[in-house]
């Protein structure tokens, strides 16, 4: 008998992840499926809905989510006991820097806080006292959902009666929380099937147990076992079904079609900068300004332009003072839509096909830290990484340096993946050497593009949703 499957779809990275590869059609198609519910707060918008209707599939609003008081302080007494004894070197990190900050603690996109020393010793005795009980992560949310999740999504589950919840983490969101404690109070297996590559040893969320987790990487599933105590058969090493789209030869234009569309001249260079939110890196024009002085003083020994691609978390306005320089070219490519979970951008494919055409055809990309890095190996584009901070230097822990030390990232800096420019001039120097020798770091770039996504064969959908199919023909 076909089932109901509910996805969770929370924000528009999810819908981008999660809808707009082929995991969403595989699932609709599949005969096992008789009913594939999208839960998303997108679903307001109609060209959303337009773009996803099919049969057997069908709409529900995914309802916002802020903890109140009584779920913000279980959340603070599961950081204390599983969040800020992660055995990584990110949380060791960030936790040292939040101790250390004056005013409160950096906000970051999806993070919980609250890694920071107590205020009053009362408080920290309190804290420290409960973390030492053998209290146990499934007992501790169960607690939470008894305090909080009163009668929310019980209506919905008592009318489609779901076999099985997909939810694209294990709880990073505010809006999964409830539907995930609905899903365990009625006894719904869970999925996680859109784990980011540190999502288990750098966010400050509490991470809810699932049932099974499709990740990334083999390094991933050693870390849901090793750390977060999940049994090897629970874990599905499927790679990035994002980045199937590489593996795609109808995904490319050709490099003359591509700069035409930019507006970039096609006898210089191709050097870009993508940008990182301000919260974790505020000097993206400096480094602008670095780039064109070298490129106006021929120092990057090749004829170059400038393509800035502005980070969604990121203000396009700070970079208004380049928007008439003719060696810059400053963009935002990103479809926009009603805010979900702290963000407004929902990338369409015409968004993704336009990032893969961007590193394909540069010829070097500079950035903070970031995921781009990965997606550049693939394409073996070079990456040179801004580990500087303005013209001052800042003690390690208030410095971009840290982000290399950063547990999922520090591999690609050990296998030779990427270039670490701890000043303006060696940054210069580096994106230089790479626009005179393309090749160099080549063999660093391909074994991060195999180790840390598996598998780029345009396959990554299908074994995802074949996980989930697994396990739901398993159901009874």
């Amino acid at each position: 008998m076909a089932k109901t499957v509910f996805l969770c779809v929370p924000s528009g990275t999810a819908a981008a992840n999660l809808l707009r590869t082929d995991v969403f059609r595989l699932l609709r198609e599949s005969p096992l499926i008789g009913r594939l519910v999208v839960l998303s707060p997108l679903v307001r918008e109609q060209a959303f809905r337009d773009e996803f209707s099919a049969p057997k599939v069908h709409f529900e609003a995914l309802e916002p989510h802020e903890p109140g008081f009584v779920e913000r302080r279980i959340i603070r007494i599961l950081q204390e006991k599983y969040v800020k004894t992660m055995p990584t070197e990110s949380m060791r990190i960030r936790v040292a820097r939040e101790r250390q900050l004056e005013n409160g603690r950096e906000t970051r996109y999806l993070d919980r806080g609250g890694l920071g020393a107590p205020k009053t010793r009362a408080v920290r005795a309190a804290l420290a006292g409960v973390a030492r009980l053998p209290l146990s992560l499934p007992f501790l949310f169960k607690v939470l959902d008894k305090a909080t999740l009163q009668d929310r999504y019980a209506d919905l589950f008592a009318r489609e009666r779901p076999s099985l919840v997909l939810t694209p983490t294990t709880g990073i969101y505010f809006a999964e929380g409830p539907l995930m404690g609905r899903a365990d109070a009625n006894g719904v297996p869970i999925l996680a099937i859109d784990l980011s590559w540190d999502h288990f040893t750098t966010k400050t969320a509490p991470l809810r147990r699932a049932s099974g987790l499709a990740v990334w990487n083999e390094t991933m599933k050693r870390q849901a076992v090793e750390i977060h105590g999940y049994q090897p058969e629970q874990v599905c090493v499927a790679g990035v079904p994002q980045f199937d789209i590489y593996a795609r030869p109808e995904t490319f234009v050709t490099r003359e079609a591509f700069l035409a569309r930019i507006g970039a001249d096609p006898a210089k260079k191709l050097v870009t900068l993508t940008t990182i939110p301000p919260v974790l890196y505020t000097y993206h024009d400096l480094v602008i300004d670095e780039l064109l002085a070298a490129i106006r003083g021929g120092r990057l020994g090749e004829p170059a332009q400038l393509l800035v691609r502005v980070h969604p978390r990121d203000d396009i306005g700070k970079y208004e003072r380049f928007a008439n320089d003719p060696d810059v070219i400053v963009e935002k490519p990103f479809k926009e839509t009603i805010v979900a979970e702290g963000s407004n951008v929902d990338p369409s494919r015409d968004n993704r096909l336009h990032l893969a055409n961007t590193l394909k055809h540069s010829d070097v990309i500079v950035n903070v830290a970031s995921t781009i890095a990965i997606e550049a190996a693939i394409m073996d584009t070079p990456v040179a990484n801004i580990a500087f901070d303005g013209h001052d230097e800042k003690p390690f822990l208030d410095s971009a340096r840290r982000f290399y030390q950063y547990t999922h990232y520090k591999p690609l800096v050990d296998i030779g993946a990427v270039r670490v420019a701890p000043s303006p001039a060696t940054l210069v120097e580096e994106v230089a050497a790479y626009l005179a020798v393309p090749a160099r770091d080549r063999p660093g770039r391909a074994r991060a593009a195999s180790e840390l996504c598996y598998k780029v064969d345009g396959r990554a959908a299908e074994r995802v949703a074949g996980f989930v199919l697994d396990r739901l023909a398993r159901l009874p």
